[in-house]
Order: structure tokens, then C-alpha cells, then sequence
């Protein structure tokens, strides 16, 4: 039976951004390549139900410690999809911190190799966020909060639908070139929608984080859109990894903040 677009949408946002095995062929063509892109924050869901449902699991029915629980599920996200998301930020770091021109940048990106940059900003980085985790999570209120394991990752994923369709590719090639060529302005009002639904959900849990995520998820979006632009004169699939790992580095950071001076 013939899939539609839609589905083979789905499929094939699942193949290129995450390690489920769904071992089925789909057919390349702009609605499914746009449907692709849009199923994303889906994507963003079932990673985040995964995550929610596995730290229910160990809270309820194991006597792991938070130290051992900050550390699965600093892992998880990596394993879920590969590390494709941390080889951008990787590859970012090395790029910018190599100080060179935007053409020398973008061609360090794509060098396979790794260098003592990259290393150094992904060291920084694991440990900030695995910080951010375990000090969150023994917080008294983190429990009644747990729900943020399903918001993260949506958010970040919905965010990045803004940053395909407005973002310039910096290169001729790569899936932001590629994906770039079937979006138009007209999809950011599907991600808008998207982030509508989400924010009302989010507000009717809980109104006040929901008011301080899309006021500082707004500031870290136009910064980052001029950041990338500025120093690499574009976006390419690298930097939209980056761009998740940073968004979610930057969530949990905002609760590691509120943990300590609001919510204690």
C-alpha cells in the first residue's frame, strides 16, 4: 500500500535524526523532504516521553543514586541520536575558536578530524550540563518539574524549524542547503503553531516557568541567528546540531539558576 507524504515524512525525520531502526525505504521528493523537517518536534517528543518515562523508572523501582541518574541521562540524548548532535557542536567549537575567516571556518567544519578546540569546549560543556542535571534533580521541587524531560527536547527541536526556514546556508552543500531548497516563510507558521500548542500546554502546567523558557528561548534564538550568520555566514547541519545541544544546555541551565535563587 502506497505511504503518503506525511508518513514517509515522519520516517524519514526519525532515519536522519535519530538511532531508531526503522528499516523502510522511502522515496525523496520536496513534500516528503519538507514533512521531514516539520515532524522534527515530534521527534522531540518521543525522545523526551523516552527520557521522562526511563527517570520515572529509576526514581520509582531503583535505588540508583542522582549522581548515577544525572549521568544516564546526561547519555541518553546522545545515544538517541547518535551523537549526530554533539559531532556539530563539536565541530562548531573547533571552528570558532580557531579564530580564522568564514571560509577557513566552514572548512574546518567539514575536516573530520577533531581537534584540542573541540575536545576542550565538549569537556566544558558535558560537565556544565551534567552539573546542571544532578544539582536539578535533587532539588525538592524536581519532582512536580519532571515533566521538562518532555519540554526540553521539544522546544529545542521546534526552535530549529525557525532557524531552517529563516537561517541563510552557508555552504552550496549539506542538509541545511539541501532542506533549505523545499521550505519557504510560509513553514515557520507551522512551527509557530507548533510552539503555540506547546507553550499553552506548558503555561496551563506551569505558567511561570513556561513565561521565563519563551522570553529567554526568544533572546537565545536571536542571538544564536545572528551569532551564526556573523562569524560563519551562514547556517549549515553542523550548526543546527550545536544548536540543539546549546538550546538544551541552555533549559537546563536556567533551572540550575531558578533551583538555586528562586525555587529553593
Amino acid at each position: 500500500m502506497k505511504r503518503s507524504s506525511i508518513v514517509d515524512g515522519c520516517i524519514l525525520a526519525f532515519q536522519f535524526f535519530s538511532t531508531i531502526p526503522i528499516k523502510v525505504s522511502v522515496p525523496w521528493d520536496d513534500k516528503r523532504a519538507k514533512w521531514s523537517v516539520r515532524f522534527y518536534p515530534f521527534v522531540g517528543l518521543i525522545f523526551g516521553l523516552a527520557t521522562y518515562g526511563i527517570f520515572l523508572a529509576i526514581d520509582h523501582f531503583t535505588l540508583i543514586s542522582p549522581l548515577a541518574t544525572s549521568i544516564i541521562l546526561l547519555l541518553l540524548p546522545i545515544f538517541l541520536t547518535g551523537g549526530l548532535h554533539i559531532d556539530g557542536f563539536l565541530d562548531c567549537s573547533d571552528a570558532f575558536f580557531s579564530y580564522r575567516d568564514q571560509k577557513r571556518r566552514l572548512e574546518i567544519m567539514k575536516d573530520s578530524r577533531v581537534g584540542a578546540f573541540g575536545v576542550l569546549a565538549l569537556l566544558i560543556f558535558l560537565l556544565t550540563k551534567w552539573l546542571f542535571i544532578f544539582e536539578t534533580i535533587q532539588s525538592a521541587h524536581f519532582f512536580s518539574l519532571s515533566l521538562l524531560f518532555v519540554f526540553i527536547p521539544i522546544f529545542s527541536r521546534t526552535w530549529i524549524g525557525f532557524l531552517f526556514v529563516y537561517g541563510k546556508p552557508a555552504a552550496s552543500s549539506g542538509i541545511a542547503f539541501e532542506m533549505k531548497k523545499y521550505l519557504t516563510k510560509k513553514d515557520s507558521y507551522y512551527f509557530l503553531a507548533v510552539l503555540l500548542v506547546v507553550v499553552c500546554f506548558f503555561s496551563y502546567w506551569n505558567g511561570f516557568l513556561a513565561l521565563i523558557f519563551v522570553g529567554m528561548l526568544t533572546l537565545y534564538f536571536i542571538s544564536t541567528y545572528f551569532f551564526y550568520h556573523r562569524n560563519f555566514g551562514g547556517i549549515t547541519g553542523d550548526m543546527l546540531g550545536a544548536y540543539i545541544e546549546g538550546q538544551e544546555w541552555f533549559m537546563w541551565g536556567i533551572l540550575w539558576v531558578l533551583h538555586y535563587f528562586v525555587m529553593a
